[in-house]
């Protein structure tokens, strides 16, 4: 019954913190200075111009918000899946998760300390390329503040097809899907997050040899950079979910260890993979050597075939390479002997 529940918590996680990165990315844009990001720009200032975007750690609140509820409601889902009352060495107990304790709420800072300083980060250099490309393909200050926050969008009064909120990789393929359109580089039609309502519009200039209009070169790149932000806002979404229940379930399972509730001899991990045919060939691989049967320790790590280390399926806390956590979606299965534990 937990584990079917913490599924459903798990659906409904991602589109909420899908929205809250949305919005709060939409926030950040729709009160950029756009004054202060010109002259930034034309003194050639990065760091004026990031704090002209009005991008701080204080907008990613709701985020962290919505992941500290999912990372709570995780553990307390696990909880409600033992018995009510638990047979120890000592005599029988009840167990509930505290959210205040010392190790829980270290966790908690850690993980949004590491998620404001690798957003922050990364606006930051996504702001200086942005910068740095509009100083050598010559477009005019003000576009360039306009191609980091987005332009008013008529209809709905809010900035749409900046680069705020998009990776440093995604940031760089804008750059390299604008220089495709303007040289007629047919290339942009394999592209998976173009907005296809424009292909025969690019088709019929690759074919006639036709530039397309600066205009037209715009609002192809900001429909490409709001598809863009869409699947970045997935991938946080998804990624952040994941992690925060699993972070959840394993703290609830460390802290009944911690306090003599359940026997760390009693208890072991495994992992759960999806098993389909989306799932990586890493993630197979560590649920066919850790899977039904094979698990370990609560305090080991599962180790992939890449070299990374988990705690537990999301887990970075150990250094794992961002290609094992990015959209993952296994899960820790953990096995309790409660018969071992009264003994």
């Amino acid at each position: 019954m937990a584990r079917r529940t913490i599924d459903q918590l798990y659906a409904l996680t991602i589109p909420e913190i899908q929205e809250a990165f949305l919005e709060a990315m939409q926030g950040v844009v729709d009160s950029a200075m756009l004054g202060e990001m010109i002259n930034a720009i034309e003194a050639g200032d990065a760091n004026a111009l990031f704090k002209a975007t009005g991008f701080t750690p204080a907008a990613l609140g709701p985020i962290l918000d919505r992941v500290e509820r999912a990372y709570r409601g995780a553990a307390e889902l696990t909880v409600d899946g033992w018995p009510s009352r638990i047979r120890t060495p000592t005599g029988l107990t009840i167990f509930r998760f505290d959210m205040r304790n010392p190790v829980v709420e270290q966790d908690l800072r850690q993980h949004s300390s590491n998620f404001i300083t690798q957003m922050t980060e990364e606006q930051r250099l996504n702001v200086r390329l942005a910068l740095e490309d509009g100083m050598i393909n010559g477009r005019n200050p003000r576009t360039t503040a306009l191609d980091i926050v987005g332009r008013v969008d008529p209809r709905t009064k809010k900035r749409v097809g900046g680069i705020i909120g998009l990776t440093t990789n995604q940031t760089k393929w804008v750059s390299a899907t604008r220089r495709r359109l303007t040289h007629l580089d047919k290339r942009y039609l394999s592209l998976g997050l173009r907005d296809k309502r424009f292909d025969s519009i690019v088709e019929k200039a690759v074919k006639t040899g036709k530039n397309l209009s600066g205009d037209q070169v715009e609002k192809i790149v900001t429909a490409y950079k709001k598809n863009a932000l869409v699947y970045r806002g997935q991938a946080v979404a998804r990624t952040e979910s994941i992690q925060s229940i699993n972070r959840g379930e394993h703290a609830a399972y460390s802290q009944a260890v911690a306090d003599g509730t359940i026997q760390q001899d009693a208890l072991s991990k495994e992992w759960d993979d999806t098993g389909d045919s989306r799932e990586r060939a890493t993630h197979l691989a560590l649920g066919k050597k850790y899977g039904k049967n094979k698990g370990i320790d609560l305090d080991d790590a599962f180790l992939s075939p890449s070299g990374s280390r988990l705690r537990f399926p999301g887990d970075s806390s150990l250094g794992a390479d961002a290609s094992e956590i990015v959209f993952c979606r296994c899960k820790a299965r953990y096995r309790v002997d409660w018969l071992a534990n009264a003994e």
